[in-house]
C-alpha cells in the first residue's frame, strides 16, 4: 500500500476487465490507486 501503480499492474487489471473471466463484473468502480489519490509528494 502507499505506492504508485506500475504500468504492468494496471495492464493486468485492464486485461482482466476486458476478458470473459470478468463477465460477472458490471457497473463496477475499481479503485486502483493503492491509497495514493489526493496525497502529495514528500
Amino acid at each position: 500500500m502507499g505506492q504508485l501503480v506500475k504500468p504492468d499492474q494496471l495492464a493486468r487489471l485492464i486485461s482482466y476487465m476486458v476478458s470473459s473471466q470478468s463477465g460477472v463484473m458490471t457497473g463496477s468502480l475499481v479503485d486502483y490507486d493503492q491509497n495514493i489519490a489526493g496525497s502529495s509528494p514528500e
